[in-house]
């Protein structure tokens, strides 16, 4: 099993830092993510939905579960076993279909005030879900 335990941001003069420690997955121990700044406010650091996108492949590769230590949307996690992981396993031979489970779950979005969101593109699995 792959396990992913979010730890406190890191904040310096132009960028907030994001850490987990990765257990489990033979390429890292540490993932990380960074931001500018001024990017912090959009940033929902009480929910680890993103960590959750970043490991869903390499665990499919190694054919391990996956088990985020923290809080996810239950919406996201309901559609990641449901839709993503077999469409992604159908599409992708040497990828296998696992379970992921979060340790809690997090409030929905829209009970929140927020002034934006950040998004990307990495042209992996989170390109088919909107978050």
């Amino acid at each position: 099993m792959i396990q992913i335990t979010p730890m406190e941001p890191v904040r310096d003069s132009d960028c907030v830092v994001l850490h987990a420690k990765v257990a489990g997955h033979p390429r890292g121990d540490v993932l990380e993510m960074r931001f500018p700044r001024q990017a912090e406010p959009l940033l929902s650091l009480d929910r680890f939905d993103a960590w959750l996108l970043a490991m869903l492949v390499p665990a499919m590769e190694t054919m391990q579960p996956l088990h985020i230590e923290g809080p996810v949307s239950e919406r996201l996690l309901f559609y990641i076993n449901k839709h993503v992981v077999p469409l992604l396993a159908m599409f992708n031979s040497g990828w296998t279909r696992i379970p992921v489970t979060a340790a809690g779950r997090a409030d929905p979005i829209g009970q929140k005030c927020h002034r934006g969101a950040a998004t990307g593109f990495s042209g992996g699995v989170d390109s088919f879900v909107t978050v």
